[in-house]
């Protein structure tokens, strides 16, 4: 058995189910925000099976004649022992997604866990993905930036992945600027097992016309070593197009601080609503502290 499984948080995650509860359930008593600047906005989600599989991946599919603005996905019923390794959306001639994987990397979850993937879609223009690479360069972490120059048009959401990393090496932050101007990815290796391996992070922007995303948001939580459940909200008038997270004040000594959810509000209809939810929790018990940085990207 690991070292993460011998230490392993057994917390359970009710607190997170009731709070995520909020956020995806129908709120009868709000009111759909206007979305002239995201026709025919909806938010499809997929998941997977529960059960004990070391792998999981969710694939969110956009309806036809709709294209991903960008999206989100969480970890189910894992206690922080699986890590988020690509949130991604993908664009095809036929038909638009976003897929999240997760992975298990030590055997350590002994319940059974699954993975949810959600698409943000709309009746826009198809949009551009583009993406950037970097690779570890032997540090515990690295970042790539993925943006929209030369008037290629504004991030409306985007996402992340690591490959080579085996689950060891885990998404820290899929995080957009507040100017809409980029989309930043971490990879972050385990602190207590450390990854030998090459491995990279490619970073994620969805690339609309600048008249599409008009506003974004941040919020940052309180820095303790308590686990973090924060709403990002739009600005009033605002309609959720994507969103973003990142680990922040993180000791590189500290066990596994695990970025665990990133979910847009669903509102009636299934229709994006005005804010986004990330969650972030411990691994194994701490008293080192840390906070998580939310940013939500809307149109108006």
């Amino acid at each position: 058995m690991s070292t993460r499984s011998v230490r392993r948080w057994t917390s359970t995650i009710g607190a997170v189910a009731l709070v995520l509860s909020t956020v995806l359930g129908v709120q009868a008593a709000r009111q759909t925000p206007a979305a002239a600047a995201l026709p025919g906005a909806v938010v499809t989600d997929d998941l997977t099976p529960f059960g004990f599989e070391p792998i999981k991946t969710a694939r969110a599919l956009c309806p036809p004649n709709t294209h991903v603005t960008g999206g989100g996905g969480r970890i189910i019923g894992a206690g922080g022992l699986a890590v988020l390794t690509r949130l991604q959306p993908i664009r095809t001639n036929n038909q638009d997604r976003y897929e999240v994987t997760a992975i298990d990397a030590d055997g350590d979850v002994t319940t059974s866990w699954a993975v949810q993937a959600y698409a943000i879609c709309a009746d826009i223009a198809a949009p551009e993905i583009r993406s950037a690479t970097a690779a570890d360069g032997g540090r515990s972490f690295q970042d790539a930036t993925a943006g929209c120059p030369g008037g290629a048009g504004s991030v409306t959401g985007g996402g992340g992945q690591i490959s080579g990393g085996k689950g060891r090496v885990s998404l820290a932050a899929v995080a957009q600027s507040v100017s809409i101007s980029s989309m930043r990815s971490r990879g972050l290796e385990d602190p207590i097992t450390g990854f030998s391996e090459p491995w990279s992070v490619t970073s994620y922007a969805v690339c609309t016309a600048p008249e599409t995303a008009r506003a974004g948001s941040t919020r940052v939580s309180p820095i303790d070593s308590n686990q973090k459940i924060l709403p990002v909200p739009c600005q009033p008038g605002g309609t959720v197009t994507g969103g973003g997270a990142m680990l922040s004040d993180v000791s590189f000594n500290a066990p596994p601080i695990v970025l665990e959810a990133i979910v847009p509000e669903i509102l009636p209809g299934a229709v994006p609503g005005d804010q986004i939810q990330v969650i972030a929790r411990e691994s194994t018990p701490t008293n080192a502290t840390w906070s998580l940085r939310g940013t939500v990207t809307c149109a108006r």
